[in-house]
């Protein structure tokens, strides 16, 4: 029965359904980064550029739990247990939330590349457990989630 092929594998992911509105808009962005002394160039044999978009800064969010609902330890003979962790439930897995931006690697005027990293900031702050509890310890920091805005960014 394995030799025979009546099954195969297949994947399929989900895809956003776009509207002819949401296309439109999509191909307004694509001919917004033409650069625009390309597009009507009386020279033979040109072609529309695009922009070289070093003016551009790329900023996105990114959600991160801080655990995981099941781990697996590597362990040396002689090492102690791995710490037990517990939670009322897994929606009660704390997460936290950093912001990530990012430019475009270009060369610098010294001659050195730049990889366009900019930064990683978390978004919250650390700060020690009102109360110990049976499931937390005294004295230990927690991460408590804040909100992003152009203050706090």
């Amino acid at each position: 029965m394995k030799n025979e092929s009546i099954f195969k594998r297949c994947s399929s992911a989900l895809r956003p359904a776009l509207t002819p509105q949401n296309k439109h808009i999509r191909a307004l962005h694509a001919l917004h980064k033409i650069d625009p002394t390309t597009v009507n160039s009386t020279r033979q044999n040109t072609v529309m550029k695009f922009k070289d978009m070093c003016d551009e800064v790329h900023v996105d969010e990114k959600w991160f739990c801080i655990c995981k609902a099941t781990q697996s330890h590597m362990l040396v003979a002689d090492e102690e247990l791995p710490p037990d962790q517990f939670v009322k439930h897994k929606s009660h897995i704390v997460k936290v939330m950093f912001v990530c931006a990012q430019a475009r690697p270009r060369k610098l005027s010294n001659g050195q590349w730049w990889d366009g990293k900019i930064g990683t900031w978390p978004v919250g702050h650390v700060e020690l457990a009102e109360k110990p509890s049976s499931l937390q310890l005294t004295d230990r920091l927690a991460l408590r989630s804040g909100r992003a805005s152009r203050l706090t960014c």
